[in-house]
């Protein structure tokens, strides 16, 4: 009787889910059973606050529930973890800002304590003795964004001290790759940081409707072009993330070329990369295949008359959607060109390519190709990329379901797909459908 009463008719603080004085005719009997003071902290609050809330009156509980909260099925299991992934992104960003993952390393385990003491020295600031943490590093907030660093694999816990007592961290293989040495450390920074980061923001405004400037355009009130103009740390990092997917592009288009046979022999033919700038993919190629015919490098004439004489490359200045501006050849390679325009020009200038191929020419298209279908189910970098280039309202990578019929609309089909040792290219091969002819 006395539990009904408590829950029907005790009122418990909002704020700190205390009882509160009872009001009614329980009051004689619950002010008998319960201590005055027990009270008092709720009472104050409530009268400088006026927020109560009343416990609901107990209802039984069916027989088929447990009293014991169900577990996590794995479906939410996994939802949570997804809609948790930033916490491990921002912790990322912070442990990275203030230099600590240049400080640990993988072989000694380091205290918080001892982490801090090694890190650079502000100037304002006296150098610290050992096992002293720096004054303005939150040891607290750093302890907890290291341990979470831990559940995502970048650094490992282990016990130090007399008896295990004190936490210390260490860097595992992929926490390594975040030192500054490593092209990944800019990867990070550049993906972590706040103009990026308030481009997500404003997603759902984009997607809505709502708003239909690209998100980075909303969140920073300029283009990402005269953002990065203006920001020389934010370009340096994006720049650096550019070089690194730019050398390790080359040399995977060429092992995949090398290895599979529906990719053209190049044995006395001709080449032209279309969109080339300097010509970097074009000497590439004419290294790698010596007995290329002829080598063109092709693109736009301010690009063209910027870039230094390439020996074994001729640099000619033309327009990728007309055909008299591109020589004739054997094979048409596109790297990173294709994706910055809407399927119209793309469709365009795929029937310019094929008005200037020789007979049994080819198009071969180095891209990031999107998965399909059941290859989509499993986490991809290309439509991780892909999303994130939206934001900026610019380029988008295709799948091969969509090159296939764009490819059909210019009168081509895709012959082959590859990837490649490059995350970010694939290579897609395509051939003109050759209609046959009527007797």
């Amino acid at each position: 009787f006395i539990i009904q009463l408590l829950l029907r008719g005790l009122h418990v603080c909002a704020g700190c889910c205390c009882p509160l004085p009872p009001r009614g005719p329980e009051m004689r009997i619950l002010t008998a059973m319960i201590p005055s003071h027990a009270f008092a902290c709720c009472e104050a609050t409530s009268r400088r606050r006026n927020w109560t809330t009343k416990v609901p009156p107990l209802r039984s509980m069916p027989e088929h529930q447990s009293a014991a909260q169900a577990p996590l099925s794995s479906a939410e299991h996994e939802l949570m973890k997804l809609a948790q992934s930033h916490f491990v992104a921002q912790s990322l960003r912070a442990v990275l800002l203030i230099g600590l993952f240049d400080v640990l390393s993988c072989e000694e385990p380091l205290t918080v304590n001892e982490m801090i003491s090694r890190l650079p020295s502000p100037s304002a600031d006296p150098t610290p003795t050992p096992n002293t943490p720096r004054a303005k590093i939150n040891r607290d907030g750093l302890h907890r964004c290291l341990r979470l660093l831990c559940t995502a694999g970048v650094t490992r816990e282990t016990g130090k001290g007399a008896q295990d007592v004190e936490s210390a961290y260490s860097l595992t293989e992929m926490g390594s790759t975040l030192q500054t040495s490593s092209s990944m450390s800019s990867l990070a920074w550049h993906w972590t940081e706040p103009s990026l980061w308030k481009s997500w923001a404003a997603l759902p405004e984009y997607i809505s409707g709502v708003d239909e400037r690209p998100p980075f355009d909303q969140a920073n009130l300029m283009s990402a072009s005269d953002y990065y103009s203006s920001s020389p740390e934010s370009r340096r990092h994006r720049n650096a993330v550019a070089k690194w997917a730019s050398g390790m592009e080359l040399p995977a288009i060429l092992d995949s070329w090398k290895q599979t046979e529906i990719l053209p022999d190049l044995n006395g033919k001709v080449i032209c990369d279309v969109g080339g700038g300097y010509g970097e993919a074009a000497i590439a190629m004419k290294r790698a295949f010596g007995n290329l015919r002829k080598c063109f490098c092709l693109d736009l004439v301010e690009v063209i008359n910027d870039a230094p004489d390439v020996e074994g490359v001729d640099l000619i200045a033309g327009d990728m959607f007309d055909s008299t501006t591109i020589p004739e050849c054997d094979v048409i390679l596109t790297k990173h060109v294709l994706c910055d325009f809407d399927d119209d020009d793309v469709v365009t200038a795929l029937v310019s390519f094929k008005e200037a191929l020789l007979d049994d020419g080819r198009v071969v298209i180095a891209d990031a190709v999107l998965p399909n279908d059941e290859n989509l189910n499993e986490w991809s970098p290309t439509v991780s990329f892909d999303v994130c280039l939206s934001l900026t309202g610019r380029r988008a990578e295709r799948s091969k379901r969509e090159w296939s019929r764009l490819a059909k609309m210019a009168g081509f089909e895709v012959i082959g797909s590859f990837s490649t040792s490059a995350v970010t290219v694939d290579l897609l091969v395509l051939s003109v459908i050759h209609q046959p002819v009527l007797k």
